[in-house]
């Protein structure tokens, strides 16, 4: 399935999404900020390299994950290969502090 006949569909996986865009236009941009630039066929191979170590790792369907970084291309993908590997992305400010990380477990 194309990238515009899932978007066309009633149901599509962002993960299926990125795929379809690496099958179809694997050298164009998927994604840059000021120190890296990623294609749309290097972007789908980090994922899958994320999401497979994050299940190495143990992390299960519906674990979450809680995520803190600056923003950038990397950020973006350990949420993407995150959610491929069926877990939940939570994003934490990088600016918490400890205490504030511990509160927020649920």
């Amino acid at each position: 399935m194309t990238s515009r006949e899932m978007l066309d569909s009633s149901f599509a996986t962002l993960s299926d999404l990125v795929r379809a865009h690496a099958a179809e236009r694997p050298d164009d941009v998927a994604a840059a900020d000021p120190d890296h630039r990623l294609s749309w066929s290097e972007l789908d191979k980090l994922i899958d390299r994320i999401a497979a170590r994050l299940q190495q790792d143990g992390l299960a369907k519906g674990d979450r994950a809680a995520i803190a970084g600056l923003n950038s291309v990397e950020q973006m993908a350990v949420i993407l290969g995150t959610v491929r590997a069926g877990g939940v992305a939570g994003l934490i400010t990088s600016s918490a502090t400890g205490e504030q990380m511990a509160a927020m477990r649920g």
